[in-house]
């Protein structure tokens, strides 16, 4: 049996989903350049997850960073450290790869402890909100009215090109897509019942696009994993297409953390594998910014030392006692910091961006 065909069977025994959609997943997103394996004495799998190779836009410069996606152990294995083994293995990769992070969405709510335990922290929230089967969503303005037309072929290149070049203009640091990952995540609407919808103003520039389903939990709500939009009117307009698709189905529109939300939902979480190549990306993007901080790492010792931001480049030095420090933290508190909202940020003198994430078949 393959190494293919063995984490798919390890898969189906371990996680809920449909055989339609291991199939889909197995057939176009798995790759075995991804697959982190241990096997037992007898050459069978016991344990395994993917790690797979996104972007980040990260104060407008791409970076490189990693998804884990599909940790699993068999259960007859499970407690004998197998997954803690696997996942330092994975943060060691990962920062062999160049990313900056290595990100993950927790399964369960008692799992952000466990990931903790690795330096994850939990930096990647969303905004719900939550609107009754009776909105209609119509123009406030004017009812009859709607200046945009709806894209019929999703497929159209155009589709994509807006969706990456909107996933840029958000003002957070955000996972961005590959074309490849945005034919599969419509592979997987299409397995839930759900639907990609697409509106563009008169000159035919898709100015919104969003992504629907049936929510999983059950409630009969319907769940929008992401719209992306250059107006509130555009947004608007998508969001009738999906009343039209669903006339009498409360929704739950899933959104980037605005800034005065105070409560929103944790969504996922992000560990820094490389402390010294994403300050130094945050030196590049703001020149005059000068700083000193001594960080803590007890995984990952390339990360654990002192690190001076001048110039516009960041370089890890020695520490003396005559080194003036504006910041001794661990590794998990740098990221809190750096994904924080941007007001956190001006309070520490830290240029912080939110960090969002959508789409990510989960």
């Amino acid at each position: 049996m393959s190494k293919k065909d063995e984490i798919k069977r390890l898969w189906a025994d371990t996680f809920g989903d449909s055989r339609e959609f291991v199939d889909m997943y197995f057939d176009r997103v798995y790759r075995d350049s991804d697959a982190m394996t241990i096997l037992s004495d007898d050459g069978h799998l016991v344990s395994s997850l993917l790690l797979q190779p996104y972007s980040l836009f990260f104060h407008k410069r791409q970076a490189s960073v990693s998804y884990i996606a599909g940790a699993m152990t068999r259960r007859n294995m499970r407690g004998r450290g197998l997954m803690t083994s696997l996942m330092i293995d994975a943060l060691e990769a990962s920062r062999g790869r160049g990313d900056l992070l290595t990100l993950l969405i927790p399964a369960s709510d008692y799992l952000y402890s466990y990931y903790a335990r690795f330096g994850f922290a939990a930096v990647v929230f969303t905004d719900i909100m939550r609107y009754t089967s009776l909105h209609s969503f119509a123009p406030a303005d004017s009812p009859a009215s709607d200046d945009f037309t709806p894209v019929e072929n999703i497929f159209d290149d155009k589709v994509y090109e807006a969706m990456a070049a909107m996933e840029r203009d958000l003002k957070q640091s955000v996972v961005l897509h590959s074309y490849r990952d945005f034919l599969n995540i419509l592979d997987d609407l299409r397995l839930d019942g759900g639907r990609c919808e697409a509106v563009a103003d008169s000159d035919g520039n898709v100015v919104a696009i969003g992504w629907a389903r049936p929510a999983p939990d059950g409630s009969g709500s319907i769940q929008v994993d992401e719209l992306l939009f250059r107006s509130d009117h555009a947004r608007q307009a998508v969001l009738r297409r999906f009343r039209l698709r669903w006339p009498d189905k409360p929704f739950a529109v899933k959104a980037p953390v605005a800034d005065d939300n105070r409560r929103p939902t944790r969504r996922a979480m992000a560990r820094i594998v490389n402390v010294e190549a994403i300050l130094g990306l945050l030196a590049e993007a703001y020149p005059h910014l000068s700083l000193n901080m001594r960080i803590a790492d007890t995984l990952i010792p390339a990360n654990d030392g002192v690190f001076s931001i001048a110039a516009g480049k960041c370089s890890r030095r020695e520490s003396s006692r005559t080194t003036r420090l504006d910041f001794d933290i661990d590794v998990v508190t740098l990221a809190e910091i750096l994904f924080s909202s941007p007001e956190i940020g001006n309070v520490m003198d830290i240029p912080a961006r939110r960090l969002h994430m959508a789409l990510m078949l989960d």
